[in-house]
């Protein structure tokens, strides 16, 4: 029994000792980030950086926190931030934020306000630090913006994790009930045919990049490069109509894309008369446009439900025969 009673106790020594040794290592870790941060030209405020959570868990807060880029005119301040660990399992990892903070960005400042905002972070054992899975989660979100403008959300899911494939992540997006700023909302849709709130967007994609993501990416290293975008289900639900999309992009050395996507809506006609109230086209255009996608529809058997492909090619992006104008680089 003795002997028992021994064991336990230099077991439980050793614990608390790797406990304690890890927390100053994780303390130091956050500090040499504030560090480096501060190297690149940051301004760096923390009131006070404390690790808690003995015996099993790794939970470290930062108060008072404010971080500014002066380059980018980007300040964040927040009265906290948490990043939370199993002692156990330290590469993975937790982000807490707390239910106010604002941004403050060029020519405005944005106040952000949640019930509920965390992060988590997965990497592969290693030195590499390879990425394994993330996720985000926001819940009954509002952003103010001191040039008068507001929208919000219920619920919002951000996710990714590796794929099959070379250096390839899936990527899922979700969001409910989201309430447009109202100048948005009225560049769109200038009759109010739409209610206020966005009922759902989701996405749902595979990202193919040239590159590991992983530490060497962003310790001066080249950054991975989205190369194929593989989008197996796009979705937008607003007043009834809804609007999908899926094809398959790739993405040059001229960051240019290349590829179809399909669009697919069953409410085409609401979508063409909301789109002419909104001016991105004209009135007199509205009868040709709509018996141009009746032919679309039709074409395949399904006069009802309007499919089509948006097209890039050459730096320039077309709906079907339509052009559109020059894509975006990515």
């Amino acid at each position: 029994m003795r002997k028992l009673l021994v064991l336990i106790f230099a077991l439980a020594a050793l614990w608390s000792g790797y406990w304690f040794v890890g927390a100053t290592a994780v303390e130091r870790g956050t500090q040499v980030l504030l560090d480096d941060l501060r190297a690149q030209g940051w301004q760096v405020e923390v009131a006070d950086v404390g690790t808690r959570g003995f015996p099993n868990r790794f939970d470290t807060t930062a108060t008072q926190v404010k971080l500014a880029d002066p380059l980018g005119g980007f300040t964040w301040t927040a009265p906290f931030f948490q990043v939370l660990a199993l002692s156990y399992k330290p590469n993975h990892v937790i982000a807490a934020l707390p239910e106010s903070q604002s941004f403050e960005l060029p020519g405005q400042t944005l106040q952000v306000d949640s019930t509920r905002m965390r992060a988590s972070l997965v990497v592969e054992p290693g030195t590499a630090l390879a990425l394994d899975r993330t996720t985000f989660v926001a819940q009954t979100a509002r952003i103010a913006s001191t040039l008068g403008w507001q929208t919000a959300l219920k619920d919002a899911r951000f996710a990714t994790r590796q794929a099959d494939g070379n250096f390839a992540h899936d990527v899922g997006i979700a969001a409910s009930e989201v309430e447009l700023p109202q100048g948005m909302r009225a560049a769109f849709d200038p009759n109010g045919i739409l209610p206020e709130t966005l009922e759902e967007l989701r996405l749902d994609a595979t990202l193919g990049f040239d590159r590991a993501v992983d530490r060497h990416a962003f310790s001066g290293g080249p950054r991975p490069r989205v190369d194929r975008i593989d989008l197996n289900d796009a979705a937008l639900i607003w007043g009834g109509i809804e609007i999908g999309a899926t094809g398959t992009l790739d993405i040059g050395a001229d960051r240019l894309p290349v590829g179809d996507i399909t669009l697919t809506s069953a409410e085409w006609r609401k979508v063409v008369q909301i789109t002419a109230n909104s001016g991105l086209i004209q009135p007199e255009f509205v009868p040709t446009l709509e018996a141009l996608f009746q032919s679309l529809a039709a074409a395949d058997g399904t006069p009802d439900v309007l499919s089509a492909p948006l097209s890039f090619r050459n730096g320039q992006i077309s709906f079907g025969f339509l052009p559109l104008g020059p894509v975006p680089r990515f």
